[in-house]
């Protein structure tokens, strides 16, 4: 009874499988659309890395392979750094860094650029084609470009990209492992070898493997817990859990492998403390090792992760119930949703592992295909060329978004489609003109130069070995010490003089963004060096000593006589009209309103609707004391953006300036109502009120002081303003008296 039992089964497994089974009949269009879509996401993701380089590491990877590949070894001690020469250096780069520095020295950025957008689509395409199944596509295609979309911003020339690679590799030679291919197993340690060599993420083998072996063990006995697993493989448990530890012990040794020996092999975990380890200095640098859903990452990186966290859940949940997803499926999404969650670096990660194994699932799912989860009747498996239409239409549309760069702005890469290194994201121009001046430096041995992480790695590649730097992005060289020294540094002109003492800086180069301002205006101020170069990425400091006398006479700026450097070059849109934001906004701080407007007005021609131009271009004006004209930037800006504080502090201002103070009062009001605790707000009305002698100032300037107590270190560049205010009260107060 239990035989013919079986055999009906089994019939009617294949009689629902048949050719009369609507999911197994292939209209026209759906073969048109299975076969569009899947080369439409393999060329998204070609097209997607296509583009101008936009990782700040790449630079000293590309001089450290050139390095290699002139002295025939891999370095072990320090060759960058002034504060660390000579001291121990794992690169576990090694072989990445070769790869793209034979490669430059053949083609140029061209063929970097492709080799990585090349090697972007090869790992996708080798996903893509182990899951993919014609009578099945939508769903399978579906989360294809979902993961693809989630991941997208990790995808860059960068060594993590190899490790993409890998672990793509590895899941579909244990898929075929399990499928009863005994050969897909023999690569694993080769495989292994490269990883180990090339990124340090190597480790990741081992817990994928782990995971397969793990899997096969469980059902080697008779457990009950088994019943309601399904077994990824088709080999008998025992044979398959023999090759799998097979393979695992003879991996172990490999690990030494590499120029380090056993240094090399615990290098990782040096890796994993400072990535997980909250309180680590650099988990709090990089911002790659903050959570995805920080504040710090916008919406096009944020959404489709979310996204793809709760489809991916939805699908987990279903395929458990109905016993189609493997245990070692389920147990490596689990692992990699939450190292996705604890660091944004990772969701690339669990992008690559959704495709594989839940692309699996659907691909195997032999009853129907699942349309968000949901059996489809039928007559709705007809609509499914209506849904591959749609997603055809989404590639077509983030090709096109690719292709115009605006894909690139949406992530906040700021680079663009194409080959080359934009000069509006490397410090080309200023690292153009510390060489071009090099010889007028009349210093015997190295220049010493203070920069920040995001230029030095470019300034690696111009200026080694006649250059040294005080510090660069390879921060496991550096420890929690003097990565400490180099925050405090940057951020306070006392630590700085401590740091200068120590090293005796011979140049400083900072990127002028918003986070050096302080630093630059101290520098800027400081009669001991003189700013010789200015532009929209960076400002360069050159030391006031005899031996550079003549380059200080010859370079340094005359503001009064206008600032000159040079503009980036192919470039123009949003690219152009952010150098002039920025290099007004550096002019502003320094204290010339009257060039800076010169340089926001330039950007508002470019781009009249850029809301950081149109603030600083009010803000400009307010300056020079041309309230009207600056109104007319910042009400347009209030109109909308009616939440922001900052537009309407200078909205404020532009009407003081004008005379009308009851509209300045209203207008800050409105802006406290709305959010209490602002002290900026706060001080610009007590100082209004103080300024037309009006008795409410006294009382506003105490409330200041309770809204400053609530977080005194995040208040704390407003605070010699406010104590200075509080003792003109007193002393006003006193003369009363």
């Amino acid at each position: 009874m239990c035989e013919k039992k079986d055999k009906r089964g089994k019939n009617s497994e294949e009689k629902i499988s048949g050719d009369k089974n609507p999911m197994m009949i292939l209209t026209r269009g759906d073969k048109f659309f299975g076969s569009a879509l899947l080369l439409g996401i393999i060329a998204l993701s070609f097209l997607i890395s296509f583009h101008t380089l936009s990782d700040t590491d790449i630079f000293h990877h590309l001089k450290t392979g050139q390095v290699i590949l002139q002295t025939h070894q891999v370095p072990d001690k320090d060759i960058y750094s002034f504060t660390r020469s000579g001291k121990e250096w794992i690169d576990a780069l090694w072989l990445f860094q070769i790869i793209i520095s034979s490669l430059y020295r053949i083609s140029g950025f061209a063929g970097i650029i492709f080799f990585g957008a090349l090697l972007s689509a090869i790992i996708w395409g080798l996903i893509l084609v182990n899951i993919y199944n014609s009578r099945r596509y939508f769903s399978i295609l579906f989360l294809s470009l979902l993961c693809l979309v989630a991941a997208s911003f990790r995808f860059k020339l960068r060594p993590e990209l190899l490790s993409f690679f890998y672990l793509a590799l590895e899941l579909i030679l244990l898929e075929r492992h399990q499928q009863g291919k005994r050969y897909a197993l023999y690569p694993l340690p080769l495989l292994l070898l490269l990883w180990l060599n090339s990124e340090g993420l190597w480790p990741l083998y081992f817990v994928v493997l782990s995971v397969f072996l793990f899997e096969q063990l469980l059902f080697i006995p008779d457990l009950r817990i088994t019943r309601y697993l399904k077994r990824g493989s088709s080999l008998p448990a025992k044979k398959s859990a023999l090759h799998l530890g097979i393979i695992f012990i003879l991996s172990i040794p490999l690990v030494l492998l590499n120029p380090y020996g056993i240094r090399g092999a615990l290098f990782p975990l040096k890796l994993y403390e400072e990535a997980f380890s909250s309180q680590n200095l650099v988990h709090q640098i990089i911002i790659e090792f903050r959570s995805p859903f920080s504040d710090l990452f916008p919406w096009f990186i944020k959404a489709p992760y979310i996204i793809l966290v709760g489809f991916s859940s939805l699908l987990v949940i279903y395929f458990m119930i109905n016993r189609r997803l493997s245990f070692s499926g389920f147990i490596l999404w689990l692992i990699f949703l939450y190292l996705s969650l604890t660091a944004v670096r990772n969701v690339a990660l669990f992008a690559i592992i959704c495709m594989a194994v839940l692309g699996r699932a659907l691909s195997e799912n032999h009853t129907r295909e699942n349309l968000f989860l949901l059996g489809v009747q039928p007559r709705l498996l007809k609509l499914r060329p209506v849904g591959g239409a749609l997603i055809l239409f989404c590639i077509i549309f983030f090709i096109s978004a690719v292709i115009s760069s605006r894909f690139f702005i949406w992530n906040r890469f700021f680079c663009r489609f194409g080959i080359g290194a934009l000069e509006t994201e490397y410090p080309i121009r200023a690292g153009g003109f510390l060489r071009a001046i090099s010889t007028g430096l009349s210093k015997s041995g190295q220049l010493k130069i203070f920069s920040d992480l995001g230029s030095a790695g470019y300034l690696i590649w111009l200026g080694h070995p006649e250059w040294q730097l005080y510090i660069d992005p390879r921060m496991e060289v550096y420890g929690e010490e003097m990565l400490k020294r180099y925050l405090e540094a940057l951020n306070h002109k006392d630590a700085f003089e401590r740091e200068d003492v120590r090293y005796d800086f011979d140049a400083v180069v900072l990127d002028s963004f918003f986070q050096e301002k302080d630093l630059i205006l101290a520098l800027a101020k400081d009669t001991r060096w003189a700013l010789i170069y200015l532009d929209g990425l960076n400002v360069i400091f050159i030391r006031n000593k005899p031996e550079f006398e003549s380059v200080v006479k010859k370079y340094r700026i005359d503001f009064q006589k206008g600032v000159s450097s040079p503009a980036p070059k192919n470039l123009s849109g949003f690219w152009l009209a952010r150098e002039r934001l920025y290099r007004g906004y550096m002019l502003l701080m320094l204290g010339y309103p009257e060039l800076a407007w010169l340089e926001f007005s330039a950007g508002l021609k470019i781009d009249s609707e850029e809301p950081n131009l149109n603030y600083y271009a009010g803000m400009a004006l307010n300056q020079l004391n041309q309230p009207e004209q600056a109104r007319f930037y910042l009400e347009r800006l209030a109109r909308k953006y009616p939440d922001s504080v900052k537009i309407k502090i200078q909205l404020a201002r532009s009407y003081v300036l004008a005379g009308k103070s009851e509209q300045a009062v209203m207008i800050l009001k409105q802006a406290l109502k709305r959010s209490r605790d602002d002290l900026g707000a706060c001080m610009e009305l007590a100082k209004i009120y103080e300024f037309f002698g009006d008795a409410q100032a006294d009382s506003q300037w105490l409330i200041c002081f309770k809204i400053y107590e609530t977080s005194p270190e995040k208040f704390s560049e407003m605070r010699d303003e406010l104590f200075q205010a509080l003792e003109r009260m007193k002393n006003q107060s006193s003369n009363r008296e």
